[in-house]
């Protein structure tokens, strides 16, 4: 399967915390449409770190998550991992990584953010390559 992918490029937001809330705003709606997420970070503090993150990005808003272990509940919507231990199937991947997950093919829809950092929006131009040679459909948005 190619993945759908989306780059969603915050042209006004250098902070990760602020990349980072507008991932939590991305994972809500999809959320919200009843799809299944997989959120892949670096390591257990990142994953730990954006599990307080998407419990507290807003105080209206209600995102039901666990951190990923080989003890988790697969019925829960939206799982927070890392390394090379995920879940079954998922809809959603979105990578809070600055790699290319050698396993997002097993996804229908890749997510990537970008702040406006030239470090990571050059890493993110190698990632784009990369899926465009892997013929992934890809859409950018300009945010």
């Amino acid at each position: 399967m190619i993945a759908k992918t989306a780059f969603y490029i915050l042209n006004n937001e250098s902070s990760l915390k602020g990349c980072a809330i507008y991932t939590c705003r991305i994972i809500e709606k999809a959320y919200s449409n009843n799809r299944k997420i997989y959120i892949h970070t670096t390591n257990l503090e990142a994953a730990q770190n954006f599990d307080i993150q998407l419990w507290t990005f807003s105080d209206i808003s209600f995102v039901p998550h666990e951190i990923y272990t080989q003890n988790s509940n697969l019925d829960v919507q939206i799982l927070i991992g890392y390394g090379n231990n995920l879940p079954e199937k998922k809809d959603i991947l979105v990578n809070l990584t600055p790699e290319i997950m050698p396993f997002y093919q097993q996804f229908n829809h890749l997510i990537e953010v970008v702040p406006n950092d030239d470090n990571l929006k050059s890493l993110a131009r190698k990632r784009f390559q990369t899926y465009q040679k892997d013929s992934c459909p890809i859409e950018i948005f300009n945010i």
